[in-house]
């Protein structure tokens, strides 16, 4: 039967997840087509009792004539409650923490991050007829045809008649497997006719219809998210092509690969073997997911061989909830199909790209990108071609292997180590708290974070004698502390060259950086200048002095001065670049020097860590004879016997560099309750500053990104 009411062979046992999908072309005479897509949600929840209903849609529009892309995407009150009780419910081992908690707290006081919008009202949903009504929203049946009507602004009114050309597919009602707990209906070739704006057009559709469990999203006890690649292909020889692989979203494993083909003589192909190849991947300059957008389709029954390729590389529509958006966009299809060339209209659905089971591997994610900003700018061999164009004109004779063996080998010897690029994420998730994209300014702030911090390990390691860093042999001891010195400090001035001449700056946006940048380094070597008296200057009579003269607020300057500067101007940037009042700017600055100083607390703590990641000397602290805030909350929460022990240690060099007395130092300040005393004041300080942050922050992906992110760093164990 080629139409059929869209309910009548639905089971009595309500769905938790239903959608319809409807995606195609239009377009005048005269002009290339514009892609469109319309999808419409219903979701139920999953606790005892009466089931609550929550309804959202995506849509979304590619000009081919104009290279344009928009979208929208919108969710009810219901949505928004039926998600929220369904996240609650994630099991632990499934999402990180840090990402659920970061995610919840944003939502819950805010709704779903821009560009999403929350709708107080809802749709008008038939129950025994296709009629959904959501303002301007309207898909409904006919005796002989399907209707839609959208409006994704103000401007633009899409009035489509959609007529089947052949019966409805149904492609797995009736299989009960892994991924068969949802009904699959498809028209995969529909005529459209109606009007765009008014004006009369003509195309093609396509519409699906889904119902059933929640079988193709999540597996096991556990409920472990999937991922899938959808791939609906129209032929211009009159063959259609659905394609369904479902993935295991953490580690991407192929867990099921399925294709239907239904050939122009009605012919239904299935079950056949087919292998899916990616061919390039694209990253969003908005989420930072990593999306697969190019393939290659195989099934050597029907010698069928299909290259996908986007119409256009962004095409992610952001989604309220873990996976936060999905890759949704027009493509082409050319290849070969029983040895005859073959080409037509495809859509690519990727789904579950962007969920984050582990904070550190997200941050991690970001090396790569971040290593070949800073390769871009500080290649690892220099040439004659990047001194003239980056330094200076060759007046005599320039000298780039010497160059190269004294601050890009040692440099890349440094930046290839374990150190995990937070810098340089924050700063962008920053920016992009602010309002403002990262990418135009991404290879600037990874110099300046990465570039910057590295030379300040490489000097701080000289002046603390230190042996490790990042797990190999400190840089001073490796090449020699001339080396060493002159690196460190050119890696402090090398990333003005692209401030100097960066395309997307005004005069007077370069003009407050340079002033940031100045109160950076001189507020940071203030510091580090007191790190070193404190140490230099260590004595039993002096730490006494220093105790009754409130060391720990002192201590607590410095590390905005040393470790704070950095990541408070990096803030200020985001609101110089995105035009912030002073109020936001001050509100930023300070989330950024406060979470520099907690950083800083985390850091003493982590220095007494017993995690096998820890990179540096456990207790480095104590055999340099640094006060921190931690060994000055230890002295605080000792006893007076213990207290006098250990500061006969702490204030001897020679029995602090012993093992016996080290150790003992170690399993002092362990027991004494401190470490568990300043993570928890760190804690406490970034979720004050974070109250006055989120209101003037963007609320988008990106600032629930910095807060999991500014969370996971308080927890990591090893040197990042």
């Amino acid at each position: 039967m080629l139409f059929m009411h869209i309910y009548c062979e639905k089971p009595q046992k309500a769905d938790e997840l239903e959608w319809w999908f409807c995606h195609g072309y239009y377009q005048l005479e005269s002009t290339l087509p514009t892609f469109f897509m319309t999808s419409f949600f219903k979701t139920l929840s999953n606790h005892p009792g009466p089931n609550l209903v929550g309804y959202s849609l995506i849509n979304t529009l590619i000009s081919v004539n104009e290279s344009s892309h928009t979208f929208n995407s919108c969710i009810d009150t219901g949505a928004h409650a039926v998600f929220l009780s369904r996240l609650k419910e994630v099991h632990e081992s499934t999402i990180s923490s840090h990402l659920k908690d970061a995610y919840l707290g944003e939502i819950e006081e805010y709704g779903p991050p821009s560009p999403i919008v929350l709708k107080q009202s809802s749709p008008i949903v038939a129950e025994e007829v296709l009629n959904i009504e959501w303002d301007s929203y309207h898909l409904f049946q006919q005796d002989n045809y399907f209707g839609l009507r959208f409006s994704p602004d103000e401007k633009n009114h899409y009035n489509f008649i959609l007529k089947p050309q052949y019966e409805r597919l149904d492609l797995i009602s009736n299989e009960q497997s892994q991924f068969g707990g949802m009904a699959y209906l498809s028209y995969p070739r529909m005529a459209l006719s109606g009007t765009a704006n008014g004006v009369k057009i003509s195309g093609r559709a396509w519409l699906d219809h889904q119902f059933g469990d929640f079988s193709w999203l999540q597996r096991g006890e556990n409920k472990e998210p999937l991922a899938w690649i959808w791939a609906g292909i129209n032929l211009d020889d009159s063959t259609d092509v659905v394609f369904i692989q479902h993935l295991d979203a953490r580690t991407g494993q192929s867990l099921h690969r399925r294709v239907w083909i239904r050939y122009d003589s009605g012919r239904i192909q299935d079950n056949l073997e087919v292998e899916i190849e990616t061919v390039r991947e694209w990253e969003s300059p908005h989420t930072h997911i990593h999306y697969p957008i190019e393939f290659r389709l195989r099934v050597p029954e029907v010698d069928m061989v299909l290259d996908l390729k986007p119409l256009a590389d962004a095409q992610e529509i952001p989604i309220f909830g873990f996976q936060r958006a999905i890759w949704e966009g027009a493509g082409v299809a050319s290849g070969i199909l029983k040895g005859d060339p073959v080409r037509g209209n495809a859509r690519i659905e990727l789904n579950g790209f962007g969920f984050i089971f582990d904070s550190k591997e997200y941050i991690n994610s970001f090396v790569e990108t971040i290593d070949k900003h800073l390769e871009d700018f500080l290649p690892k061999k220099i040439d004659k071609k990047w001194l003239v164009e980056n330094i200076a004109e060759e007046n005599w004779l320039h000298e780039p292997e010497g160059i190269t063996e004294v601050i890009s080998k040692p440099a890349w010897d440094f930046l290839s180590r374990s150190g995990k690029h937070w810098r340089p994420l924050c700063s962008m998730l920053l920016l992009e708290s602010a309002g403002v994209p990262s990418a135009p300014y991404a290879k600037m702030i990874s110099a300046f974070t990465e570039l910057n911090h590295s030379g300040s390990l490489i000097i701080d390691d000289i002046e603390d004698d230190s042996l490790i860093r990042r797990g190999a042999e400190s840089l001073h001891l490796k090449y020699g502390i001339d080396v060493a010195i002159n690196l460190g400090n050119s890696l402090y001035f090398l990333p003005y060259l692209l401030l100097k001449d960066h395309p997307h700056l005004t005069e007077n946006q370069r003009l407050e950086i340079y002033k940031l940048i100045i109160q950076v380094w001189t507020r940071a070597h203030l510091g580090q200048g007191l790190d070193i008296y404190w140490s230099k200057n260590l004595s039993k009579q002096n730490l006494d002095k220093w105790l009754r003269d409130s060391l720990d607020k002192k201590l607590l300057q410095m590390y905005a001065f040393k470790t704070g500067a950095s990541v408070e101007a990096v803030a200020e940037m985001a609101c110089i670049l995105s035009g912030g009042s002073v109020e936001k700017r001050r509100v930023f600055a300070t989330l950024g020097r406060v979470f520099g100083v907690a950083f800083q607390i985390i850091d003493d703590v982590n220095n007494f860590s017993q995690s096998p990641g820890w990179t540096k000397t456990c207790g480095e602290d104590i055999t340099a004879g640094k006060p921190t805030y931690v060994i000055v909350t230890t002295l605080k929460m000792l006893s007076r016997e213990e207290r006098k022990t250990f500061l006969e240690i702490f204030c001897s060099p020679d029995l602090r560099r012993e093992k016996e007395y080290l150790e003992k130092s170690i399993v002092m300040v362990r027991n004494s309750g401190a470490l568990e005393v300043c993570r928890k004041e760190a804690e406490e300080m970034i979720d004050r500053e974070w109250k006055n942050f989120k209101r003037y922050a963007f609320h988008c992906d990106s600032k629930i990104m910095l807060r999991m992110l500014i969370s996971s760093l308080l927890y990591y164990s090893h040197d990042v």
